[in-house]
């Protein structure tokens, strides 16, 4: 099974006061211990390291490069998947859908991705199974 991870998924398991951080490290130690395939893409690993640097600092940004996102698959975005997401946010007249947000969906569209390891219901809406959330 191939999962893919949300900023908030990254972002829950790293800040120790996020409100779901304890269901994130149960989580993550329950996807990395059984070898699950993880994927992102790189919008994410950017979103979420800005978080992480700002909210909480530079230690926590070294441990999210040299510990969490080594196990993650990181896909580019190119510039068809940017222009696809940004026309995706205009057609659909939602402003609660960011443009990372519909990068995610078309990507788990396009890999065939059922489960999101998230905490926002977005990925719920748009009919995906969120693990994590769960609990």
């Amino acid at each position: 099974m191939t999962v893919f991870v949300d900023t908030s998924a990254i972002y829950a398991g790293i800040a120790i006061n996020d409100v779901f951080h304890e269901r994130a490290v149960d989580t993550w130690t329950g996807l990395l211990d059984r070898e699950e395939d993880l994927v992102t893409h790189s919008w994410i690993e950017f979103e979420a390291a800005v978080l992480v640097q700002r909210r909480i600092g530079l230690e926590a940004v070294a441990a999210l490069a040299e510990l969490l996102l080594p196990r993650i698959k990181v896909i580019e975005i190119g510039r068809d998947d940017r222009r696809a997401a940004l026309a995706g946010v205009a057609s659909r007249g939602s402003r609660e859908i960011s443009l990372v947000d519909r990068v995610s969906f078309d990507l788990m569209h396009r890999l065939g991705l059922r489960e999101a390891f998230a905490f926002g219901r977005h990925f719920a809406d748009a009919g995906f199974d969120l693990i994590g959330s769960r609990g």
